[in-house]
């Protein structure tokens, strides 16, 4: 187990610290609260950023007071880890190397979870490291059980696919302002985000996701378009010992619509990861495990992912 840097240490009040790790010769931008023996590590979706988790790290740290240090960082490309025009973004076989080279650099043991594509990162790491008590998967699925992934919805080309994307990703889609939009839609077409894109290997994740012998959390809104509540059913039926947790009035992306019930859900999670913190589960959480909605329970519906589906 890797000794506590006391240059992470934090204030005994809860409050967020902006700070840099040097990774492969680039500064990677991150946000931290609390200080514990155990690190939860967040990463973000592709589009999305670190500091988007900004409230439930103060949330989670004060809760858990003591016992865990919350971190969420931007892997090159996303978020605040801006690229220039000499650099390309990472593909995902690169960000195993990224990650590990990042989480050598803060306090283990680890618990790793990851917002859709964030899940990829993290769920590689946890396969090759043994110092991850557990791996959480929010807004993520197995694809090797539901089909081939498409690239599409999240390489938008023209205005009206940005707005699809936005649609079908929020329970209430939010409204950008229209520099926002040209700003993500410009991002969203550069060469190496499309080629970043299409490296996921649904194998490549599925075979790392089996070697995980350790403690999983699946998280799911109902009102994701993205990743079908119906596609993590189908997870969470092959790893039967996963914790499963649904959201209600919640998209893709629960930090940021659902901030306060993704930390309830957290909290005892970590709290069944880590028995000296069950005083997570002292608010106990309304939102319980089990079967989707009726009318995803059958089967999973088309991918929006999936070439069926064009």
């Amino acid at each position: 187990m890797k000794a506590r840097d006391s240059s992470m240490a934090a204030p005994a009040n809860t409050l967020i610290r902006h700070q840099h790790l040097m990774v492969a010769d680039r500064e990677t931008p991150l946000i931290a609260a609390g200080c514990g023996e155990v690190s939860l590590v967040w990463l973000p979706a592709l589009m999305d950023g670190a500091a988007s988790f900004t409230r439930v790290a103060l949330e989670l740290s004060a809760r858990l007071q003591g016992g865990l240090s919350v971190y969420a960082l931007d892997p090159p490309g996303y978020g605040s880890s801006l690229l220039d025009e000499r650099e390309r973004m990472l593909t995902f076989a690169e960000l195993d190397g990224w990650i590990d080279a990042a989480l050598d650099q803060l306090p283990s043991p680890f618990i790793l979870a990851g917002n859709s594509s964030g899940a990829v990162i993290a769920a590689m790491a946890a396969a090759r490291r043994n110092d991850v008590l557990g791996l959480a998967l929010v807004g993520w699925c197995d694809w090797r059980l539901v089909g081939q992934p498409h690239g599409d919805l999240l390489c938008p080309a023209t205005l009206a696919d940005l707005q699809h994307l936005l649609r079908v990703g929020w329970h209430r889609p939010p409204r950008p302002f229209p520099h926002t939009l040209a700003s993500q839609l410009s991002y969203a077409q550069r060469p190496d985000y499309r080629d970043h894109v299409r490296s996921f290997s649904p194998q490549d994740f599925g075979a790392a996701f089996d070697r995980y012998t350790g403690a999983v959390a699946l998280i799911a809104g109902t009102s994701d378009g993205i990743i079908a509540p119906a596609m993590v059913q189908v997870l969470a039926e092959h790893r039967p010992h996963a914790r499963l947790w649904w959201m209600q009035q919640c998209g893709h992306y629960p930090h940021r619509e659902q901030p306060q019930q993704l930390t309830r859900i957290l909290a005892q999670w970590i709290g069944e990861v880590v028995p000296s913190m069950q005083g997570g589960n002292s608010h106990r959480h309304e939102v319980a495990s089990g079967r989707p909605p009726v009318r995803f329970a059958e089967r999973p519906p088309a991918s929006p992912f999936s070439d069926s589906s064009h």
